[in-house]
């Protein structure tokens, strides 16, 4: 009884929404670092398995889905991707639907809609949400901002791809790989900080 009860906790935190949406939001980050991006890629294709493994057991299983008015634009979004890729079968179908199952469970997995937990639950989750948002996103400023205090310059390739890291142009190019992209996810931590 006791190993069941195992089994049904492991179950029951594998298949939980917010369980995903965090880890998803940690891989998304270090998928944006171009050093750690080679092995993200990989890690994303049993993202992608577990996402729709989810999506399925919480939809179909659990029944605790709901969706409002805004989020059927959504849905009609990813309905037209699908459509896409099929009028476009003769242009790399494949990976054309390999990346709309992307854009599915991005979309799909980050919207608020797990109706069977009381407002107070999904607050609690919104904030450990922020909190991972946040707490990622400093790290990455204040390693930006040592990178520009003490003049580190450096600069790699992957593949036929050149990154940098210090000030080139008057721009302070930091563990990201591209200034405007810890410029977003700051901008985004900005406004979730004001659930913390």
């Amino acid at each position: 009884e006791i190993s069941l009860n195992i089994i049904k906790k492991t179950f029951s935190v594998f298949f939980d929404i917010s369980v995903f949406k965090s880890i998803f939001l940690m891989a998304s980050f270090f998928y944006c670092i171009p050093f750690t991006n080679p092995i993200m890629v990989q890690v994303f294709k049993l993202f992608i398995l577990w996402g729709i493994v989810t999506f399925i057991y919480n939809f179909f299983w659990n029944k605790n889905f709901t969706f409002k008015k805004p989020d059927y634009l959504m849905i009609v979004f990813l309905g037209l991707a699908f459509v896409s890729c099929l009028v476009n079968y003769q242009s790399n179908l494949v990976q054309n639907v390999i990346s709309a199952i992307y854009i599915f469970i991005s979309a799909i997995m980050m919207l608020p809609f797990n109706s069977n937990k009381n407002i107070d639950e999904k607050a609690k989750e919104f904030k450990i949400f922020s909190w991972i948002a946040v707490s990622l996103t400093f790290v990455c400023a204040v390693t930006s901002i040592l990178i520009f205090l003490f003049n580190f310059k450096y600069s790699y390739a992957i593949g036929f791809q050149q990154y940098v890291f210090g000030v080139f142009e008057g721009r302070l190019w930091g563990i990201q790989g591209n200034p405007n992209t810890l410029a977003q996810f700051a901008l985004m931590s900005i406004w979730l900080s004001v659930a913390l």
